[in-house]
């Protein structure tokens, strides 16, 4: 099965070794549209979810990165 050419393929991150296998799958199937990644670092359990999502943006757009993504979100 082929992807129309710049189809996003659209995915949330929840497990960066599943995101790595999804991304896998998505470019051997014949996908060379742009890829969308939404990372969320926030926990609820935490004391300060907005200090813990920022604390892990620098991991978060380096795993991101390393994929191929073209855009975070």
């Amino acid at each position: 099965m082929a992807f129309p050419p710049r189809t996003p393929a659209c995915s949330a991150v929840l497990d960066w070794s599943m995101a790595r296998t999804a991304v896998d799958w998505y470019r051997d199937a014949g996908g060379t549209g742009p890829l969308v990644l939404q990372v969320t670092n926030g926990r609820e359990d935490t004391p300060d979810p907005m200090e813990t999502s920022l604390a892990g943006m620098p991991t978060g757009i380096e795993q991101t990165l390393s994929l191929g993504a073209d855009e975070i979100h």
